[in-house]
């Protein structure tokens, strides 16, 4: 007969939700269009965000932990684009990353209708005014495409601090909706061939 025990531990707790996180994300059409690295990194972000959280006497991962407070929506984004590595040097981002097509929406349908309408993978920039820049991008983040309930699936880093995370696009709708003037950018994410 098998034990059946409370609790997770820890490291089981954070397998499941890596397992559950690398599941949704593999699910959506835009996941299978990524570079082999691109995928790579995407999974690489999961796990060294999952290290940070480890508790007490797991915790043994200040590189992950460091590079998690340090790093930010557009960095991470920008380097998955480009290919580099989660902890490649990185002092700025070039002013055409923000470059997109910008939308201000009334509502999740109208911003789920002009995403659709883009093919998957997407960079999704989230902005003050209706031209981006550098100054006035409040958020980066990527539309991975569906997934399996047919809602848009999002990875992104928020913020220094904040963590790496797999989400919904209702979730960031919401977050950023009543930030007074929202402006919705999107454009094709750029793949460098392998």
């Amino acid at each position: 007969m098998q034990e059946s025990y409370p609790e997770h531990s820890p490291l089981q707790t954070e397998q499941q939700k890596l397992t559950e996180q690398m599941d949704t994300m593999s699910h959506t059409e835009g996941y299978a269009l990524l570079t082999e690295n691109q995928r790579r990194l995407l999974e690489q972000s999961l796990y060294v965000q999952a290290r940070s959280e480890r508790p007490g006497s797991y915790v043994k991962y200040k590189t992950s932990k460091k590079h998690v407070h340090c790093w930010n929506c557009h960095y991470s984004v920008a380097n998955l684009e480009e290919g580099k590595g989660l902890s490649a040097e990185r002092d700025s981002t070039p002013e055409e990353f923000f470059t997109a097509d910008y939308r201000k929406v009334e509502d999740i349908t109208e911003l789920k209708n002009f995403l659709e309408s883009f093919a998957f993978p997407l960079v999704l920039q989230i902005s003050a005014t209706p031209d981006g820049g550098l100054n006035n991008i409040w958020h980066s983040c990527l539309v991975l495409g569906h997934g399996k309930k047919g809602e848009l699936v999002v990875w992104e880093k928020k913020n220094p601090e904040e963590p790496y995370r797999v989400t919904s696009l209702e979730e960031v709708y919401n977050y950023y909706k009543d930030y007074g003037n929202v402006y919705w950018g999107a454009r094709k994410l750029a793949a460098k061939q392998e």
